[in-house]
């Protein structure tokens, strides 16, 4: 018999149910303000392998990104939620818009949403809220 990626149908059941699992898991981490670049690739590659038939490697990966997401949950419990860093980098925005209208330099205003919004779009929530927080700081120290 031929050693090779698994094929019955109970075990690709139960890689597909565990990936879904653990891509909730994901999800409900990078929603708290947890940073989910590693669990991203594995996730691809949980996919991958079941996308190849390889549902016992999926379903290693996929229980790997769930203890991933409980370390981390455990490690950063506390972080900011999506939506509170949204708001908070708005109010950066408006406030960096606000001192160009003024006649300000915004240079390092911009530099620092740039970085809130790519530490935002990797998923650490924390870094681009303390940035956002940093622009209003610049924002706070032209009115005194």
């Amino acid at each position: 018999m031929p050693l090779g990626p698994s094929t019955t149908g109970a075990e690709r059941a139960d890689a597909l149910s565990r990936m879904t699992a653990a891509l909730e898991a994901a999800k409900k981490a990078r929603d708290s303000g947890r940073n989910v670049q590693q669990v991203r690739a594995m996730l691809k590659a949980a996919r991958s392998a079941f996308e190849a038939g390889d549902y016992a490697t999926a379903l290693r990966v996929a229980d790997q990104i769930l203890e991933t997401c409980r370390d981390q949950s455990v490690r950063e419990a506390g972080g900011p939620p999506r939506a509170a860093v949204l708001k908070r980098m708005s109010n950066a925005l408006h406030a960096t818009k606000k001192r160009k209208r003024r006649g300000f330099n915004v240079d390092q205003s911009n530099e620092l949403l740039r970085q809130a919004r790519a530490a935002f779009e990797s998923g650490d929530y924390r870094t681009a809220m303390g940035l956002a927080d940093q622009v209003l700081q610049l924002s706070g120290s032209d009115s005194r």
